[in-house]
């Protein structure tokens, strides 16, 4: 008996534990900072600024860039000619060439004047200054046009130069007569065998004799400039006439027929196949012209050989409404038909 009551309470106690095991938890008190057991217990974690956020920004160009079409060169240029500074009308580039032998493509010298001849409108003579590889000493020949040509840049090669090939041998230049300025006849003279002994040499060669000189032949004639300065207080202008270099001839001052001075001769048109002289190319002080050129046939000048200077025989109006253009434009006379307008102006004028 006694034993069925203990296997009884121990049953009693069994069933309340399994009861209380059941029943609803205590919730744990929780205090802040404290961890559950077992975990240690850490510090809250300090307020925070909250992180800035950035707001999307606007795109930084919505407008299309404005772009600039390069067009100009980045440096001012002046307008320069198609042929420039070099083209081979103009007789101030020919004292700039040199000269070459046809015989042996080596250079013989250099283009030191040009002989003009106003009665044939003609240039006569490249005055050459030669020496050197000659074995002599240096000297000026005045080689007659029609043994020289023009070579022209370009045209047969490209390292090919503005430039004289003469047709004449090493002997020719040697014994060549030196060109004495003394024997040129003044503008406004005539110029009928000033160049007696030049033209002579050329005409017969090279000999083994010593060349007679013919100067005092040439010479015996009397100057014909009397007649021009007989009546006194008589203005001496005369017929554009006579022989020149083209180193007087450039920068020569011009006037009207008033006898006023207006302006200088800037250059000379010159058609390089032929030796044609085809105009003069003057400036004015005319305030209508802005300072350009005007190119004008020889023709209309005359000379006032008192003053050594050209006159030119044309009225202002007619001046000013000649073709021109300014001195950094000026045509280039190896385009067929660049003179067109002015041998249609000149030609209405000149004879009018």
């Amino acid at each position: 008996m006694k034993k069925k009551l203990t296997i009884f309470m121990a049953f009693l106690v069994a069933l309340s534990m399994l009861l209380a095991a059941c029943g609803p938890a205590e919730e744990a008190e929780v205090t802040p900072g404290v961890t559950e057991p077992g975990l240690e217990a850490t510090e809250p974690l300090e307020a925070t600024e909250p992180v800035m956020t950035v707001e999307p920004t606007e795109p930084l160009a919505t407008e299309p860039v404005e772009t600039v079409e390069v067009t100009e060169a980045l440096t001012e240029t002046e307008v320069v000619p198609p042929t420039g500074l070099v083209d081979p009308g103009r007789l101030s580039n020919w004292l700039d060439f040199d000269v070459f032998s046809s015989e042996t493509d080596e250079q013989v010298g250099s283009v030191e004047d040009v002989v003009l001849d106003f009665d044939q409108e003609q240039v006569d003579y490249i005055l050459v200054e030669v020496g050197g590889f000659l074995g002599i000493g240096s000297k000026t020949v005045a080689i007659p046009y029609d043994r020289l040509q023009l070579q022209i840049a370009g045209e047969a090669g490209a390292d090919d130069e503005n430039a004289f090939i003469v047709q004449a041998t090493a002997e020719e230049l040697e014994q060549a007569p030196e060109f004495d300025a003394g024997l040129l006849p003044g503008l406004g003279e005539p110029a009928a065998d000033w160049d007696a002994e030049i033209e002579s040499f050329w005409v017969g060669g090279v000999t083994t004799e010593e060349t007679p000189v013919a100067t005092e032949v040439a010479t015996e004639e009397p100057v014909a400039t009397e007649a021009v300065t007989e009546e006194p207080g008589a203005l001496a202008e005369a017929e554009l006439q006579g022989v020149i270099l083209a180193s007087d001839l450039l920068g020569m001052t011009l006037r009207n027929s008033d006898g006023d001075d207006i302006g200088q001769v800037e250059d000379v048109v010159v058609d390089p196949d032929t030796g044609e002289i085809r105009y003069l190319v003057i400036s004015t002080n005319l305030e209508e012209l802005d300072g350009n050129w005007v190119a004008v046939p020889s023709q209309a000048f005359s000379v006032n050989a008192d003053d050594d200077v050209l006159v030119l025989n044309v009225s202002q109006d007619v001046l000013v409404s000649a073709p021109n253009f300014g001195e950094d434009e000026f045509p280039d006379t190896s385009v067929e038909g660049w003179d067109a307008d002015l041998e249609t102006f000149w030609q209405t004028e000149i004879e009018s």
